[in-house]
């Protein structure tokens, strides 16, 4: 037996399905509501009130869902919405009267058709919130309400361009062209309503005695954080309809024609588009309430432009100002309708959305009225500071500071503080981090992952450490071992716990690792942590532990390092960590008189020349010994000629240049060991330069092999080289 919760493929398809009809939902929308009836509303000579009815109406048609939990109880979620987006369609059909009628009856009529249009709809939009919950994840909500943003707006943007320019026709401008746009838009509906069929789901409305809006108001109001949602969605709500007296504002006293209202519509959709774009990396995680605050108090100063700016400004003024106002207003509405989705209860989904609806409703209903009622008062006290619609807009002013003030007291569990928030989006270094973060949860092609945690790496943003710790808690990361070499390389102390931590566990697949990153945290805590690791059963443990506990400058350990070192069954990693260990403890250089010994040939090539070429690393030598044996290892004496060609600057080297590759050529490597002896100066005043030569001296040339005549070679020319 299924319950109503959707499996991970069924998810995936219900997203799928309804990013269509959003796109489908984007081009209907546009062709059927907002703008396009406004515009036929004001064709037909409609009043300020008239107006605001029509811009309330989209949210006021909510008080049908007083009745809708008991009038469809037990129908299927997706059943409702398809139906109610074939209904809408259909009453769409009746504006083709309009052909007909003139003067206050075809405003009644708008009035009419729009009412029932927005009826049909609200039964859909009932539903909508709670199929998005069901085909969306905690983690991914904030996601699913971005992307249906964007295909949504995208679509609106193709159709109000498309609006632009049938209406630019000047045979079509007037009603006609209206019903023209009113058509393709029940089309472009229909198809849009077969897409949500297809969305799986298995939720259906409930309804219990007893439990209607009012009930469901009051035990809201009860829980502060769903209290909180509710006001802060209603405020964003009546900010949206106090805007939309920007496109009347615009037709009626900057005089716009028809068809630069549809290019100005066009720049509005292109801010929600651009404010999802740029919401989309961030919304789950930073939360809403940050951007929350800090969007509804830049609208307050948006709000006041609008009410001062003179209508005898120049078109583009509008549509700079039009495109920011519209950009806030995007945030606004992405990220209540994100606390929105969060703050749904599983059970009673639907009485609780009709319970919010409705209440919408209630206030769209007051803010449209009143907005129209302030427009009017605009017009006639026609004030020299104030624009006609100035009150209208200083009301939208004083709705984005109360949202602002209220979002202040949201808790919205994850989200950042405002402060975190700023640091994130106005500095490029914490913005880079996050985008970085962003785009590695994003992807998952291994060579993209892997350069883009370099990259978070290197940061040292708090953003980075976030997403660094994240990794380290996962048990079986495959960039977990990469993380933790990179907090070698670019410490975090505050992410050293987590690297205690790992390095204490037994039997962590990371322990090695996570000790070998200890090495760059020199603090008592790592130094008395390595000491007690190197009394461990396990000799890598022991290894890598005395390694970082050099690396950190602790000598201490010093005596047990060299014991160690000379022990004959070590593998070759935990001989080559104590050898590590021993060039960074004994900083007199004692040990390198056994150099050419610890290099043992017997273990193989690559061995011997990682040791000899560490030595050479530890004095910082240039060229680094590791790449002549590179060069030498790709073609064989290549490497001593890359040497000579430096070292020729000293007179021995330049002098005998062609013995010393004739030697080597032909495999007489004691002939080059005795020329160094012979060549090494008698008396070396650094130390461990002397512990260096001493080992060159006291080399049995009888066992001398070709890597470590080189490196005899090599260490003879920085010997000679650090003296002259």
């Amino acid at each position: 037996m299924k319950t109503s919760y959707l499996s991970k493929e069924e998810r995936q398809k219900g997203v799928r399905h309804y990013l269509n009809w959003a796109s489908l939902n984007g081009f209907g929308f546009s062709f059927l509501g907002d703008t396009t009836v406004y515009l036929m509303a004001i064709h037909f000579g409609a009043s300020n009130t008239q107006l605001g009815y029509l811009s309330a109406m989209a949210y006021m048609s909510g008080l049908v869902l007083l009745i809708v939990p008991r009038l469809l109880a037990g129908v299927n979620l997706v059943t409702i919405h398809f139906y109610a987006w074939i209904i809408r369609g259909v009453i769409c059909l009746f504006y083709g009267l309009l052909f007909f009628l003139q003067g206050e009856i075809a405003i009644s009529l708008i009035l009419d058709i729009h009412t029932l249009f927005c009826i049909a709809r609200t039964f859909g939009v009932a539903v909508s919130s709670p199929i998005q919950q069901t085909i969306s994840t905690a983690a991914t909500t904030g996601e699913i309400v971005v992307r249906t943003s964007n295909r949504f707006q995208t679509t609106r943007f193709i159709s109000q361009f498309l609006s632009f320019l049938i209406l630019s026709v000047k045979e079509i401008s007037g009603i006609l062209g209206y019903l023209i746009l009113v058509g393709i838009g029940v089309i472009v509906n229909t198809l849009s309503a077969f897409s949500l069929k297809h969305i799986p789901c298995r939720e259906v409305v409930e309804y219990r005695r007893g439990q209607n809006i009012f009930v469901i108001f009051f035990q809201s109001l009860k829980n502060r954080e769903r209290a909180l949602t509710l006001f802060v969605k209603w405020h964003t709500l009546s900010i949206v309809i106090i805007f939309t007296f920007m496109v009347p504002f615009l037709r009626k006293f900057v005089h716009l024609p028809s068809n630069v209202i549809f290019l100005y519509t066009l720049v509005g959709t292109l801010a929600t588009v651009s404010a999802s774009y740029m919401l989309r990396p961030f919304t789950d995680r930073i939360g809403s309430r940050p951007v929350l605050i800090l969007t509804s108090f830049i609208l307050v100063f948006l709000s006041i432009l609008w009410s001062v700016t003179p209508i005898t400004f120049h078109w583009s003024v509008f549509f700079v100002l039009g495109f920011f106002t519209t950009f806030c207003q995007g945030l606004l509405l992405l990220l209540s309708s994100r606390l929105e989705l969060k703050s749904i209860p599983k059970n009673h989904k639907i009485g609780y959305v009709s319970m919010m609806n409705f209440f919408s409703a209630v206030i769209s209903l007051i803010v449209g009225l009143l907005a129209g009622m302030l427009a009017d008062v605009g017009e006639s006290a026609a004030l020299p500071i104030l624009n006609p619609y100035g009150f209208t807009f200083l009301l939208g002013a004083v709705l984005s500071a109360q949202n602002g003030v209220l979002s202040l007291f949201l808790q919205d569990t994850g989200s950042l503080s405002v402060k975190e928030t700023t640091n994130i989006l106005f500095s490029n270094r914490n913005l880079r981090a996050f985008l970085d973060v962003y785009q590695f949860n994003m992807t998952e092609d291994p060579i993209k992952r892997r350069t883009t945690l370099l990259s978070i790496g290197k940061s040292d943003t708090m953003v980075a450490a976030h997403e660094i710790r994240r990794i380290l808690k996962n048990p079986l990361s495959t960039e977990k071992e990469d993380v933790l070499k990179s907090l070698f390389a670019y410490p975090k102390p505050a992410l050293l716990p987590d690297i205690l931590e790992e390095a204490a566990r037994e039997y962590s697949y990371y322990r090695l690792t996570a000790i070998f990153a200890l090495g760059a945290y020199p603090v008592p805590e790592v130094e008395t942590f390595l000491l007690r690791l190197l009394e461990h059963p396990s000799s890598d443990v022991r290894s890598s532990a005395a390694k970082s506990l050099a690396r950190i400058g602790n000598t201490s350990a010093l005596s047990f390092v060299r014991q160690q070192a000379q022990d004959d069954t070590l593998d070759v990693s935990d001989r080559l960590n104590y050898q590590i260990a021993l060039c960074l403890m004994d900083r007199a250089g004692e040990h390198l008189e056994r150099l050419f010994q610890s290099a043992d040939h017997q273990k193989g090539e690559i061995f011997e020349q990682s040791v000899l070429a560490l030595t050479s690393r530890i004095f910082d030598f240039t060229p680094p010994l590791s790449d002549l044996y590179q060069e030498e290892n790709l073609r064989p004496g290549a490497g001593l000629e890359q040497l000579l060609e430096d070292a020729k600057q000293l007179t021995p080297f330049f002098e005998h240049e062609a013995l010393l590759l004739e030697y080597y050529q032909q495999g007489k490597y004691p002939k080059i060991w005795q020329w160094c002896c012979e060549n090494l100066p008698r008396h070396v005043e650094k130390e461990r330069y002397g512990y260096l030569a001493k080992a060159i001296h006291h080399y049995d040339i009888r066992e001398a092999d070709k890597t470590a005549t080189l490196a005899a070679l090599y260490f003879t020319y920085q010997i000679i080289l650090a003296r002259s």
